[in-house]
C-alpha cells in the first residue's frame, strides 16, 4: 500500500513458490541493489494501480517459481498505472502458470511510461531448460536481452518498441508474426524466428549483426543517420529504405538479399 524503495544492499522476498509482491497502489522504486522475488510483482486487481520505477540495480523474478495462470511473473496491468525505465536490469528467470501458459512480463493500461535505457532480459544462468517466456507489453523497453539457451522470448498479443538495443546472446527471440521498432543496435548470436512479422529501425547509427546471416521477413530501415551490416542480412519479403535513411553495406561488402520488393 505504501512504498518499497530499494537503492543498495539485497533484498530476497519469498523463499517458495507464490511468494509475491502484489501492489495495492503502492510505489516500487529501485535505483540500485539486488532485488530477488521468490514468486511474482504484479498489481492485485485490473483496479489496482502499480507505480514502478527502476533506473539501477536488478530485479529477478521469479526466483523459485510462480504457478498463477493468468498473472505474469511481472504483471501491470491496473488502468493508469505508471511503468518509468532509465536504467537497471529486470530479470524473468523462467515462466509461469503450470506450463502451458508461458507467463514472463506483462505491461499494459499504462497511463504514464518514461523510458530511457535499462533492459529487460529474458533468461540468466539458473533458468531450466524449456522456458518459454511470454512478452506482452503495451509500453516500451529500454534494451531487450535474451540471456539463456533454455529460454525462448515470444512476443504475444502486442508488438514491442524498444528503445535502444536488440541482443539475442543466447537462445531464441521470437516474434509470434509481430513487429518490433528498435532505436538502437541489433546484435543476434542466437536464433531469431520473425514469422512474418517487420523489423523498424527507427534510431540514426544503427548497425545489424549476425555473424552466419540474419533474416527478417519484413525490414525497415526510417530515422536518420546509417544502417551498417555486421553479417549478410535476408528479408523473405520487403526490404524499405525511407527516405532519411541510409543503408551502407561498404565497410565488409555483405551480401543483402530480397525475398520480394
Amino acid at each position: 500500500y505504501g512504498s518499497l524503495i530499494v537503492r543498495n544492499g539485497t533484498i530476497n522476498i519469498g523463499d517458495a513458490t507464490n511468494e509475491n509482491v502484489a501492489s495495492n497502489g503502492g510505489i516500487f522504486q529501485i535505483y540500485g541493489g539486488v532485488v530477488n522475488i521468490a514468486g511474482q510483482y504484479y498489481s492485485a486487481n485490473i483496479n489496482t494501480l502499480a507505480k514502478f520505477t527502476i533506473s539501477g540495480g536488478t530485479l529477478t523474478l521469479p526466483t523459485v517459481s510462480s504457478t498463477s495462470t493468468t498473472i505474469a511473473p511481472f504483471h501491470i496491468d491496473g488502468a493508469g498505472s505508471t511503468f518509468n525505465m532509465s536504467g537497471g536490469t529486470i530479470i524473468i528467470q523462467r515462466e509461469g502458470g503450470s506450463g502451458a501458459q508461458n507467463l514472463g512480463y506483462t505491461v499494459l493500461n499504462i497511463s504514464s511510461s518514461a523510458v530511457t535505457g535499462g533492459t529487460l532480459q529474458i533468461g540468466n544462468a539458473s533458468t531450466p531448460a524449456s522456458q518459454i517466456i511470454n512478452i506482452n507489453s503495451s509500453a516500451r523497453v529500454g534494451s531487450l536481452l535474451i540471456n539463456s539457451a533454455n529460454a525462448t522470448g515470444l512476443l504475444t498479443t502486442n508488438s514491442l518498441t524498444v528503445t535502444n538495443n536488440i541482443t539475442v546472446s543466447l537462445g531464441t527471440l521470437n516474434a509470434n508474426n509481430l513487429n518490433f521498432t528498435l532505436g538502437g543496435n541489433w546484435l543476434d548470436n542466437g536464433t531469431f524466428t520473425p514469422g512474418t512479422g517487420t523489423v523498424t529501425f527507427n534510431g540514426t547509427t544503427q548497425s545489424i549483426t549476425k555473424t552466419t546471416g540474419e533474416t527478417f521477413y519484413n525490414l525497415i530501415l526510417d530515422g536518420s543517420g546509417t544502417k551498417t551490416l555486421g553479417g549478410n542480412v535476408s528479408t523473405t519479403n520487403d526490404l524499405t529504405i525511407n527516405t532519411t535513411a541510409v543503408l551502407d553495406i561498404t565497410t565488409n561488402n555483405y551480401a543483402v538479399n530480397i525475398g520480394r520488393n
